[in-house]
């Protein structure tokens, strides 16, 4: 068992709650703790567990009031991870063999996670808070390994792996042992993301001038070498079929930036124990960070969880005639679904979703 001790400028908490003076004193915790975190033995604390301890400053009150959580909050967030995953079952019920592989080890499994010492395995969604998450996972598992990283999602993916070959039937145990995680966002916001990232700042060379050749006509008064967003829309609702079955390579999407949640995670195939959201990722984090004791103490987590804003999605979809999204939202419309997103800001001839 771990423990986290905070002291919070006159007041010491364990877990949450307020520490009692008959275990140890404000002073005596003190002695034991400098100004990083570090590791101490309470006298009167249970066999095998470790206290990792913080003493505060009043500058850093704020950050640890946030990180704190109590029994109310983990109960509260548990529920709200309940309905999430039971809503995926639904939509995965219902669909049934379109949106499933048939089995785990036909899934994607390339695409998860493993923090082995933390039970933790968690699906990266690209665009999804993946390089904060990798920043976590690799500082909980490997301390420092990313600072020479050139590359932090391919290191990631090399060291946070399972102990075991992938799909082997040891793996998939213990995998069946692990907590699964995946984030999610609003589809249209997470491809505005991409867009933005990807395609706007040519990074993408190779795409960007397929897609300008093919979807800019002659007599288009745009000159720029990088595709609008509504070209971008185009070539996405032309390469994705509008009702793909999974296990087909055609409606399989390539590119990881905007392949679809369910397909890219396997969701019904894998059980995921949480499953986190953009819009309410201060508190999903919260919930990880305690759960799964990932010791982010020294970073202010809460500085990394910026998002490309509903507004400036919204901006971007209305120069895309609405005929167009509404085929765009034919070709996502699982994920809305399964996530219970909402079209109607985008598409407002449509009713709000359920």
């Amino acid at each position: 068992m771990v423990v986290m001790i905070v002291i919070l400028v006159g007041d010491v908490y364990i877990g949450g709650e307020t520490l009692q003076e008959d275990l140890q004193t404000r002073d005596e915790l003190k002695a034991y703790i400098t100004t990083n975190t570090g590791v101490l033995t309470l006298p009167h604390s249970p066999r095998n567990t470790i206290i990792t301890a913080k003493y505060v400053t009043s500058t850093d009150h704020q950050h640890w009031t946030n990180i704190i959580v109590d029994e109310k909050f983990i109960e509260e967030r548990e529920e709200v991870y309940k309905k999430r995953t039971a809503r995926v079952k639904q939509v995965c019920d219902k669909l049934a063999g379109r949106v499933s592989y048939g089995s785990v080890t036909a899934a994607p499994l390339h695409r998860l996670r493993w923090l082995t010492s933390h039970k933790m395995i968690m699906c990266f969604n690209a665009k999804v808070g993946t390089t904060t998450w990798t920043k976590y996972m690799m500082e909980a598992a490997f301390p420092g390994h990313l600072n020479n990283a050139s590359n932090w999602h391919y290191t990631a993916q090399a060291l946070l792996k399972p102990p075991f070959r992938r799909a082997s039937n040891k793996a998939l145990a213990l995998m069946g042992k692990f907590d699964k995680v995946m984030l999610v966002r609003h589809p249209f916001a997470r491809l505005v993301s991409a867009y933005i990232d990807k395609v706007a700042t040519g990074k993408f060379a190779n795409l960007c001038r397929h897609i300008v050749n093919k979807y800019r006509p002659d007599n288009s008064p745009l000159t720029t070498r990088q595709p609008s967003f509504k070209e971008f829309v185009q070539y996405l609702v032309e390469t994705i079929p509008a009702r793909g079955v999974i296990r087909n390579k055609k409606a399989y999407i390539t590119d990881r930036h905007w392949r679809h949640y369910y397909a890219n995670c396997a969701v019904c195939d894998i059980h995921y124990n949480v499953i986190g959201t953009m819009e309410t990722m201060t508190e999903d984090t919260r919930y990880m960070v305690h759960k799964y004791r990932l010791g982010v103490s020294d970073h202010l987590w809460m500085n990394h969880l910026s998002t490309t804003s509903e507004e400036a999605a919204l901006r971007l979809f209305q120069t895309v005639p609405e005929t167009l999204t509404m085929k765009l939202y034919q070709r996502y419309q699982v994920d809305f679904l399964m996530f219970g997103y909402d079209v109607q800001p985008y598409l407002p001839s449509l009713p709000h979703s359920p």
